[in-house]
Parts: structure tokens; C-alpha cells; sequence
């Protein structure tokens, strides 16, 4: 996500400095957000070009790869009147750390 407010950050600047003038703070404002709108829908349509090019297996992978955290997750939740929370955030946080890659 930093990536795009940079990318809006920077285009703005090279507006201004294309201008050499500031322009008024609304005018910026807008032209920042109408360019970090544009930045995230480039970074859907990349992210969409991506998920088509590569393998199915990899998809149903990552699916599976998905429902198996949110069992794992649930059952944590099942356990967590057994256990300390402590230990429960130490669980959650250990298998959000496994499955993170």
C-alpha cells in the first residue's frame, strides 16, 4: 500500500513542478486522489492479469491453502475456553506466521 501513495505523492509533485506554481490545497487533494484511485485500479487489473497467467493448481492451492487457516483458525477459536488467551494469541499468531509464506 505504500507503493501507491508514493506513486500519487510523486505525480503530484511532478504536476507542481510542471505548473511551477502550487496549486490550491483542494485542487491537489483531488488531483492526488483521483491519481491513487487510478494507481489501485492499474494494481487490481495487474493483480487480475497475474491470477489468469498462473496455474490452476496453483489457485486451488492457494484455496485450499486458505480454507485450511480459516479451520485451523475456528478450531483455535473452539479451544480457546480450554486454553489461556495468552496461549491462544501465541497459536493464532504462530500459524498466521506458517501459512504467511
Amino acid at each position: 500500500m505504500a507503493g501507491i501513495f508514493k506513486i500519487g505523492r510523486d505525480a503530484c509533485l511532478r504536476d507542481a513542478a510542471r505548473h511551477k506554481s502550487t496549486p490550491p490545497a483542494q485542487d491537489r487533494t483531488q488531483s492526488l486522489a483521483r491519481k491513487l484511485r487510478l494507481s489501485f485500479l492499474t494494481l487490481q487489473r495487474g493483480n487480475a492479469v497475474l491470477d489468469a497467467l498462473r496455474p490452476a493448481h496453483w489457485r486451488e492451492r492457494q484455496q485450499h491453502l486458505a480454507w485450511r487457516v480459516t479451520s485451523i483458525t475456528a478450531h483455535a477459536i473452539n479451544i480457546s475456553s480450554l486454553l489461556p488467551l495468552q496461549k491462544v494469541v501465541r497459536l493464532l499468531i504462530l500459524l498466521n506466521a506458517l501459512f504467511a509464506g
